[in-house]
């Protein structure tokens, strides 16, 4: 039955407030400022409906993307991958569900060419303008054209965007062991995919959390666990390099082309992590300090489907659950399944609400690189961050 008085500032306190210490009162709060106040500015998703008449412009973005990754979500086609070091104006394709190698089959398959505010694609009828379908592309803002960088052994050429912690890295081999490639960014790498041209080989992807000496791997276009690789040379990337392992032709085959998109986390932006699932449909909560725009997962542990989600897609737009699925490694129509899909993007992260194996399974460890719509905090806290 004790009354205690509690001060915290509302009136002067009886002793001298320790060294380092303030009162609770709002101009004594740090400004909520990110390092990226608006995240759209260099991610984000746009959706599209096909229209074969003519080239098709789409808009929607606030950049001009320098990576840019289509899919059809009605039909089983490949994944379209463009960017600005291989250049747009070509109909040079990468597809990220597949090992071919780099396709120039014409401007009408694909990109004609990006501008401020979004892209043109071709008239088609194929991946990336299939009359009156419907359409996805993830589009990340990089530096622009790519400028020479000769940090490492080989010369590379890279285009950086530094505030949003990715670079586009193409390089030509050397045929040589141990070789370091620059990569451009101010910090080391926390999710390197990498890609030979003019080969038939798979993705390699290399996710810090995976092994942070660089000693395994998974495949973007395959549904494979992690295994031991040399394609880093069992060496963890530095805040200049990335090191090749021995001469092959998916990373360093000599004069081959090869291309790596390099990220590392910006606070209230990206991150790339891992989560253990827990098989239920209050599914696994992941806390990324932001309101997610785009997840890509996969189990690291187990043969899984890697799963893209974006904030776009769902029955009803803006809204959760998340309910339409995409998968990288194959060309497979967009699909509904509760269980898999099925996924709240909430103010600071995401939660499941399924009980799949590919992103919930109990037990599964999964790695993931995920995107801000918007970061947890804002200036001043004058936007909210609820869905």
């Amino acid at each position: 039955s004790a009354t205690y008085t509690f001060n915290f500032g509302q009136r002067p306190f009886s002793y001298t407030v320790p060294t380092g210490f303030k009162t609770l009162k709002s101009r004594n709060l740090l400004l909520t400022v990110p390092s990226i106040v608006r995240p759209k500015r260099h991610f984000d998703t746009i959706l599209y409906v096909g229209d074969t008449s003519g080239n098709l412009k789409v808009t929607g973005l606030e950049f001009k993307p320098d990576l840019v990754w289509i899919k059809y979500r009605q039909g089983s086609d490949n994944h379209q991958l463009f960017d600005t070091m291989r250049g747009f104006n070509n109909g040079l394709r990468l597809f990220p569900n597949d090992n071919s190698g780099e396709s120039a089959n014409g401007s009408q398959y694909g990109m004609i060419s990006v501008e401020d505010g979004g892209f043109t694609v071709g008239a088609g009828p194929f991946e990336a303008n299939r009359d009156g379908g419907n359409h996805v592309a993830w589009c990340w803002k990089a530096g622009g054209a790519g400028v020479s960088n000769t940090e490492g052994d080989i010369t590379s050429s890279v285009s950086v965007n530094e505030e949003a912690g990715f670079s586009i890295v193409t390089y030509t081999g050397n045929g040589s062991n141990g070789q370091t490639v620059g990569h451009g960014l101010s910090q080391a790498p926390q999710w390197i995919l990498l890609k030979a041209r003019d080969a038939t080989q798979n993705w390699r992807v290399w996710h810090h959390k995976l092994a942070a000496d660089g000693s395994k791997r998974l495949l973007l276009d395959s549904t494979n666990a992690s295994e031991d690789a040399s394609f880093l040379n069992d060496t963890a990337p530095t805040s200049t390099v990335f090191t090749l392992g021995n001469a092959d032709d998916a990373w360093n085959a000599n004069s081959a082309k090869f291309i790596a998109y390099c990220w590392h986390e910006v606070p209230g932006y990206s991150k790339f992590g891992t989560y253990t699932g827990n098989g239920s449909t209050d599914g696994t909560y992941v806390h990324l300090g932001f309101r997610p725009a785009f997840i890509l997962l996969k189990s690291s542990d187990a043969t899984r489907n890697w799963v893209l989600i974006d904030n776009k897609r769902s029955a009803v737009s803006g809204a959760n659950p998340n309910d339409y699925t995409l998968e990288a490694n194959n060309g497979n129509n967009e699909y509904t399944n509760g269980a898999v899909a099925s996924t709240d993007m909430i103010s600071n992260g995401f939660k499941f609400r399924g009980s799949a194996a590919d992103s919930n399974n109990s037990g599964t460890t999964y790695i993931y690189m995920a995107f801000a719509e918007q970061p947890g905090t804002t200036p001043f806290d004058t936007f909210p961050n609820a869905r």
